[in-house]
């Protein structure tokens, strides 16, 4: 992509979001990862940015569930890292409240506190876009 192609970045998009649904999560992070580096680089597009904020998100959720996969940590606080990364793009401290990855940090900072444990499946929680 050379130029910013809200068509072939949809396409892109939805191919990432059809890994992260078939639990493909390498994959899906590496879309994802593309989009976002694409992304970054019109930052003054309000188009560019809703692609960057959702890859961040999804991107969040393939890395936190390859994490609960891998039982990786790491791979799971990186995810986290996406999702606050998403949520700085709202300055709005009450709308952030609103934010799918909003959520999903919730939701991963409760179950980062009991990640070496045995848990129930969580798989289901996470909000895609």
């Amino acid at each position: 992509m050379a130029d910013y192609n809200i068509k072939e970045v949809d396409s892109i998009f939805y191919e990432g979001k059809r890994l992260l649904d078939s639990r493909q999560y390498p994959e899906a992070i590496e879309v994802y990862s593309e989009l976002i580096s694409f992304a970054e680089n019109y930052k003054d597009k309000q188009d560019a940015i809703l692609t960057l904020v959702t890859s961040l998100n999804n991107r969040g959720i393939s890395l936190c569930k390859l994490g609960l996969l891998k039982n990786d940590k790491n791979l799971y606080l990186k995810g986290m890292e996406d999702f606050r990364y998403s949520i700085s793009f709202t300055q709005n401290k009450e709308e952030q409240n609103w934010l799918t990855a909003y959520s999903n940090l919730k939701f991963s900072e409760k179950e980062i506190e009991d990640f070496d444990r045995p848990r129930k499946d969580t798989s289901n929680f996470f909000r895609t876009i």
